[in-house]
């Protein structure tokens, strides 16, 4: 078994270009991170005044509010709930 001897500028040099990756895998990640979705969550739109829980269910079935699920939360429209809180 042969012994290699690893140099004080080999480790400098492989420090370099392991933060150089580093950085890299970094800013993929920050350039792929998800967009915070365009609209309201559920619990939002409760909040809001005139909008009690059982008037969000009837306002999804007759397809006044189009939610998006996106994971499993569904994200309602922004125009959508300024329209129905401005009738």
């Amino acid at each position: 078994m042969g012994l290699e001897i690893v140099t004080k500028d080999e480790l400098e040099v492989f420090r370099l270009q392991l933060l150089e990756d580093i950085r890299e895998t970094i800013i993929v990640q920050q350039l792929n991170t998800v967009v915070k979705p365009e609209g309201h969550k559920t619990a939002c739109v409760r909040r809001m005044p005139d909008c009690p829980v059982n008037k969000l269910v009837p306002l999804r079935v007759c397809k006044k509010l189009r939610p998006k699920k996106i994971g499993g939360t569904p994200y309602y429209n922004q125009a959508d709930v300024k329209r129905l809180l401005d009738e």
